[in-house]
């Protein structure tokens, strides 16, 4: 980490530890495939991450045969995900688009299910902030 700036350097610290924190394995354990089973009860197959971070969900989606396109702004984030994604032999399609503008980057009606999981949507600070990036990731959906 020697290269960091030392105003990344905390913000590095906390992408290395999110794997530790959330613990993959006992997570996938605890859910018990229930966004899997969700997503394939609704027949989806191209799925939008809008919050990437470290790769745990995209990469479990992958794994189980869906196309998922990954969204974060945090080029850190999306380093370790990438990491991550070449540790279990995956390859993830990555954006890097503000959710209140994702509208603008994909088409209407591009995904068959929106994910953003865990408390990813109160990043954006603002209730308003917040409706814009529901309304965007609605946009997304095919209808149905």
């Amino acid at each position: 980490m020697s290269a960091l700036q030392p105003e990344n350097y905390r913000s590095q610290l906390l992408v290395d530890m999110r794997g530790d924190f959330i613990d993959w394995k006992k997570r996938r354990a605890g859910e018990n495939g229930w966004l899997v089973k969700i997503l394939q009860k609704h027949g989806c197959t191209m799925i939008f991450d809008a919050s990437l971070g470290d790769g745990a969900d995209s990469i479990s989606l992958l794994h189980s045969g869906f196309q998922v396109t990954s969204n974060d702004l945090d080029p850190l984030f999306i380093a370790k995900a990438q990491e991550n994604a070449q540790k279990e032999n995956m390859q993830l399609t990555v954006t890097q688009y503000d959710r209140r503008e994702i509208d603008k980057h994909f088409s209407p009606q591009s995904f068959d299910a929106v994910c953003c999981l865990g408390n990813s949507l109160t990043y954006l600070f603002g209730r308003e902030d917040q409706l814009t990036a529901l309304r965007n990731f609605h946009t997304l959906l095919k209808h149905g």
